[in-house]
């Protein structure tokens, strides 16, 4: 009897609903209400019921792997404090260019544009480390990752040009490093 109780609250607390979980996950979203709300008291009428909801929603939506279930998703080495800190400042500079590059074509009409789609081929492997690759071409300056088949993307670029490739290898390279994955050599490209 008392190994199906050490059983039961094993599977409690280390379980993809585990108390825990529930209570950090409740209490994170709690305070991101009360930065949103400033402090006033009187949200918490609506407040409460929407923390509870949201709640429900991120473990519904975003349910954490289990043993029995792997995801594609989960199988990525993890990844390194340090990697990370080298990659934020190129993630960063991606994401100002691309916005700077975009506001340009807004702001001035007579830059010209050539648009059309290309393919890129990644080395990288799959799950994580090509799904960010595939939100991070998104940030490049002028390009937007259309669809993905395997190891091909299809990118739609608003001037085809060789920086769209280039800006792709030094993000693939950059994801490389921080997934600290081994590429022989990095994607081909065909415009």
């Amino acid at each position: 009897m008392n190994t199906r109780r050490l059983e039961r609250h094993r599977t409690r607390s280390t379980g993809p609903f585990s108390q825990q979980r529930v209570m950090i996950t409740t209490l994170v979203l709690a305070l991101l209400w009360l930065l949103l709300t400033q402090g006033y008291m009187s949200s918490w009428v609506i407040g409460s019921l929407t923390v509870l909801l949201a709640t429900a929603c991120s473990f519904a939506l975003f349910k954490p792997a289990s043993p029995a279930e792997p995801q594609e998703l989960s199988a990525h080495p993890p990844l390194h404090l340090g990697r990370l800190l080298r990659f934020v400042p190129f993630f960063l500079w991606q994401s100002l260019r691309g916005g700077w590059d975009n506001a340009l074509y807004a702001i001035l009409p007579r830059k010209r544009t050539h648009p059309g789609f290309f393919l890129y081929k990644t080395t990288l492997a799959e799950g994580l480390p090509r799904l960010c690759l595939l939100h991070l071409i998104s940030l490049l300056p002028g390009t937007l990752s259309a669809t993905v088949k395997d190891d091909v993307f299809v990118i739609h670029a608003l001037s085809l040009s060789a920086d769209n490739v280039a800006g792709i290898r030094a993000s693939e390279a950059q994801l490389a490093a921080l997934f600290g994955l081994n590429t022989s050599t990095p994607g081909s490209d065909t415009p």
